[in-house]
């Protein structure tokens, strides 16, 4: 008797151990809680060039980036903040914390609380780490990669008190070490002596090679870390998303990009030069949605297998492109992250690949709306318009023939007291997609009138008076059965016209 009492005390004891241990998982030597924190996110948005990647200090700084603002993301339908924030900023040639600069974050922390969004801070540029630079003494001097960590150890004591579901980590942005296994030695060292004050704390993890898809499978995930997520930056194709950017060998080519589709007419690329030629040979191929959720899947089944979130921490297209192609890039994604669950952060806010201006007015509204996730339709054309057939008022209009209109004719002379009239009949009353399809050398404007409505629409520079078609769209609300579009130019005059297209969303 004595001795069964014995055996099924120490079956009792075994279990409790076995229950324990699976509360646990051992990497190294470090024992982490499998418990998940409560850090949620989906939709966010990166606070670029105000903690990282600028000179400005003091008031200039601190008016960089304020309360009302995280209170408009958050009114945005933005959900958190990505906060890159550079060594130099955050810590003194000797290593002591900037006073000023964490208090800067703090006070961005403690906004965020306010208005009930969640934090990154992204450890984005270091001494001894810049992603742009040849020379990163990071991999090969013992001494800075014990310096980076301890630094992480300094961050952490200044913003251990916030909670969980509040506040994430990014260790290190875009990683460019010499070979996968260095950073990944790297992180597992940093990981190991974070958990050990900083146990439920979501990490953010992404792999080497700036965060690509293609080097994701050979990240070491620690087993079993359930607050570990899983990074990766989509800004492919690099040509289309960094067009005319001026720190790419590509900033003085002028060619026209399509997406989606073939990203380069075979026509436009034989007039380039040997040397553009090479340039852009990598990117003579077809883009699409399909393409770009192939390469995303990589990053999806590694985080499947780790039983980790994926997050994409930064994607972005400039603005000096084909206007239709980068809102259709965008589209593509923000279709692929809500359908695959993956929470991502749009680069950026009000910087050049931003939707609001330095004096956060909204300069983008089509891309607003899409980052918001209200622009992922599917649209069906009700009307189509050539201008040249339009009803024209004004001395100044004429109608020439162009090769590369689409129906070989396009209305220039557009300014001073002209206008172009036309009509449209609708089944049902609602919101309606309106295009322009336009050609123009400098940034002009056309105002559209529709009853009492008036709206101005944006024409861009296109580059170009002949040949270099773009389209700009905007909504427009039309009630059932026939309206009158009045086109007029704006205050610079009006683009070359091509045609104007009008199209509902399809609903199931």
């Amino acid at each position: 008797m004595m001795n069964q009492i014995v055996r099924m005390r120490v079956t009792v004891l075994l279990i409790i151990v076995a229950v324990m241990w699976t509360n646990h998982t051992i990497w190294g030597n470090v024992r982490m809680e499998s418990l998940q924190s409560n850090f949620e996110i989906t939709r966010g948005v990166n606070i670029s060039h105000w903690l990282s990647q600028s000179k400005d200090r003091g008031e200039l700084r601190k008016s960089k980036f304020g309360r009302d603002e995280v209170a408009f993301l958050k009114k945005m339908g933005f959900d958190h903040l990505r906060l890159p924030v550079d060594e130099e900023q955050l810590f003194t040639p000797s290593g002591d914390i900037d006073t000023e600069t964490m208090g800067l974050i703090h006070q961005a922390i403690s906004w965020c609380r306010e208005f009930q969004m969640r934090i990154i801070v992204d450890f984005h540029i270091l001494r001894s780490h810049h992603f742009g630079n040849n020379e990163r003494p990071l991999w090969t001097d013992p001494i800075e990669q014990d310096k980076f960590i301890h630094l992480w150890k300094l961050i952490n004591r200044e913003l251990e008190k916030y909670p969980e579901s509040l506040l994430a980590y990014e260790l290190l942005n875009e990683p460019v070490a010499p070979e996968n296994g260095v950073w990944n030695e790297l992180a597992k060292r940093l990981i190991k002596e974070l958990r050990e004050v900083a146990s439920k704390r979501m990490l953010i993890l992404g792999s080497n090679s700036y965060n690509s898809v293609n080097t994701i499978k050979d990240l070491q995930i620690p087993k079993g870390d359930r607050n570990i997520m899983l990074t990766f930056h989509c800004y492919e194709p690099y040509l289309l998303t960094h067009y005319r950017a001026s720190w790419t060998d590509f900033a003085k080519l002028d060619i026209a990009l399509t997406y989606p589709g073939d990203l380069i007419n075979e026509k436009d690329f034989e007039k380039l030069s040997d040397e553009e030629k090479k340039i852009v040979a990598p990117y003579k191929r077809m883009y699409s949605k399909r393409t770009i959720a192939h390469e995303i899947e990589q990053a999806l089944k590694v985080a499947k297998e780790n039983g980790v979130r994926l997050y994409c921490g930064e994607f972005g297209c400039l603005p000096f492109g084909n206007h239709a192609s980068r809102y259709n890039w965008y589209r593509d994604l923000i279709s692929i992250f809500q359908k695959k669950k993956v929470a991502y952060a749009c680069w950026d806010y009000k910087s050049i690949f931003g939707f609001c201006n330095t004096d956060k007015t909204i300069k983008d509204g089509v891309l607003l709306a899409i980052l918001q996730g209200k622009d992922i339709r599917d649209w069906e054309q009700k009307s189509l318009i050539e201008a040249e057939k339009c009803e024209m008022i004004g001395s100044s209009l004429s109608i020439i023939a162009n090769p590369y209109a689409s129906n070989g004719e396009v209305v220039k002379d557009f300014f001073g007291n002209c206008s172009l009239i036309f009509n449209v009949v609708t089944e049902n009353a609602g919101e309606y997609l309106f295009k322009i399809r336009y050609t123009s050398g400098e940034d002009v404007g056309l105002n559209l009138q529709i009853g009492n409505s008036r709206q101005v629409i944006r024409c861009p520079n296109t580059g170009g008076w002949y040949d270099k078609f773009e389209e700009t769209e905007i909504y427009i609300n039309l009630p059932k059965g026939q309206s009158v579009l009045c086109i007029t130019p704006g205050m610079n005059g009006g683009p070359i016209l091509d045609k104007f297209e009008l199209f509902k969303e399809v609903t199931d």
